[in-house]
């Protein structure tokens, strides 16, 4: 019992290292998200490649651009001139759902992309930021009442109604979906399965130890019989020749 006790410990102490070890693992590998979420990420690898529509008002921003990050973005993908300028938009989803492309474009173009098409994500970055407007005759009476108009709309979440609906990222997405989200954890849990060895081992050494103490118990009974047995002809003896000798001393 001794010995079951001892291993029984010893198998604890491996499987609270191997919990400790993958705690600290989860908590430490949690905080490191590799993705890349910013144009400085992208901008600062080579592996993955991004290109942008060809003449777009976005490709023309880069170009004209003296500023790091985006002059030195656009130079690489001058160098990658044919996988990184591209026009065809079925073309720029394809690569971008082998994660063989980075598509920078307008974030309503992107987010739409997002939304239609499982397996792509659109990560917003305010650079280049524009405004979008309505154009009307100079002097137009109604283009007051229409900017009180979208401004009410704005104040009672009409608008932003109308922009979930539409470009909202991942909507058609089912959970068989393999795109991986932001919370999504980076390192894997310490299951059962991870420890069986441990507890194998355990139940193997249990199985031995009750077999070597049947064994002991077996082997103890044994020899008690052995030493009864053997005390029995030691006493028979005694008592016969204490009879020899009663017989002798009558005589």
């Amino acid at each position: 019992m001794r010995a079951i006790i001892a291993f029984f410990w010893f198998c604890m102490l491996i499987i609270e290292a191997a919990y400790t070890a993958n705690l600290a693992a989860y908590l430490t590998l949690q905080q490191i998200d590799d993705r890349i979420k910013t144009v400085h990420d992208l901008a600062g690898q080579t592996q993955l490649k991004y290109g942008l529509e060809r003449g777009s008002d976005v490709m023309h921003y880069f170009k004209t651009q003296r500023e790091d990050p985006y002059e030195r973005m656009w130079a690489f993908m001058k160098l990658h001139e044919k996988d990184s300028l591209l026009t065809n938009t079925t073309e720029v989803i394809a690569k971008v759902k082998k994660g063989k492309l980075a598509f920078i474009s307008d974030g309503v173009t992107n987010g739409y992309y997002a939304n239609q098409h499982c397996g792509i994500e659109s990560i917003e970055q305010n650079f280049g930021s524009k405004d979008f407007s309505l154009g009307f005759p100079r002097g137009a009476p109604y283009l007051d009442d229409i900017n009180r108009a979208l401004l009410e709309l704005k104040e009672e979440g009409v608008l932003d109604t109308l922009k979930e609906k539409w470009w909202s990222a991942g909507q058609n997405c089912t959970e068989d979906d393999d795109t991986r989200s932001i919370s999504q954890k980076t390192t894997a849990e310490l299951e059962l399965t991870n420890m069986i060895g441990v507890f194998i081992v355990l139940g193997v050494f249990i199985v031995i130890a009750i077999i070597v103490d049947i064994g002991e118990r077996v082997y103890r009974m044994k020899n008690k019989k052995k030493n009864k047995q053997g005390e029995t002809v030691e006493l028979n003896q005694s008592m016969d020749s204490t009879n020899v000798l009663e017989n002798q001393f009558v005589q």
